[in-house]
């Protein structure tokens, strides 16, 4: 600004005006990172989420291998029972062998649907939280830049 012009109330008044509408435009950017966070937030809870049930199906599949080692030990008592040479106790360990093997197929099946189930919501869980980066980033961007922009204007 020149020193020869006097300063008016109504250039005073402009100034103003432009000062609260860029303080404006200023708080919606901010308004937008607040909720570029707040759903960031959420991604994160449903990564938490789905990586407890994870350490679950873990714990399950802890089970799973228990069953698998009780059933080794029941072949090799079918196996000795074999060797010994009585069909009483050899039909009786085969039959329990395969009932045991027809159960295990259906709990491991059904696991491992649960385990597939949840390696999906991880891989979503995953890629929202990265977009809801890229969102809040791009947003901060344009915030600065718009800011930077009005001081520079100033």
């Amino acid at each position: 600004m020149t020193d020869a012009a006097p300063l008016t109330l109504d250039d005073v008044r402009l100034r103003f005006l432009e000062a609260q509408s860029q303080l404006a435009d200023a708080g919606s950017a901010v308004e937008a990172i607040r909720q570029s966070s707040e759903r960031l937030g959420a991604a994160r809870e449903g990564l938490v989420d789905a990586g407890t049930e994870v350490a679950k199906l873990a714990e399950r599949f802890g089970t799973v291998a228990d069953n698998l080692a009780e059933n080794a030990d029941r072949l090799q008592q079918g196996v000795e029972a074999i060797r010994l040479g009585d069909p009483a106790a050899i039909r009786h360990e085969i039959e329990e062998l395969d009932a045991a093997f027809t159960a295990m197929q259906g709990v491991f099946g059904e696991r491992l649907k649960a385990i597939e189930t949840a390696l999906a919501k991880i891989a979503a869980s995953s890629q929202a939280e990265r977009r809801e980066r890229l969102i809040t980033a791009a947003v901060t961007i344009i915030a600065v830049v718009i800011v930077g922009v009005l001081v520079l204007v100033r």
